[in-house]
């Protein structure tokens, strides 16, 4: 059990790092100068997490964040990939879709 869920939660964490970062900046290069840069997910996100908690009944919750850089009309996950290990390997275990999934966005 605990290594199923180990398994998991390793395969997100590998997904979420594969995602590179980009660094955004905006304004006059007087404005430049005096303010840090802050790293950005994309053009479209500021950032996103994921935590995963155990529960009863080898069973995992999934919950996911995701933070716009302005109000977006809609803005959420499109696919989760859930892989697993077993045997020392790594393979694919479920895929889940906001189409089957419509709590994955939001709407403005």
């Amino acid at each position: 059990m605990k290594k199923r869920i180990f398994s998991i939660a390793m395969s997100v964490l590998l997904m979420l790092s594969l995602c590179g970062g980009a660094f955004a900046a905006g304004g006059t290069s007087s404005q430049q100068a005096n303010s840090v840069i802050a790293p950005k997910a994309s053009a479209y996100l500021s950032s996103y997490r994921v935590t995963l908690t155990p529960k009863a009944n080898h069973r995992m919750a999934i919950d996911a964040l995701v933070y716009g850089t302005s109000i977006m009309d809609k803005i959420g996950i499109s696919v989760i990939k859930i892989d697993e290990k077993k045997n020392g390997e790594w393979s694919s275990y479920d895929t889940l879709y906001a189409i089957d999934h419509p709590e994955f966005y939001q709407y403005n």
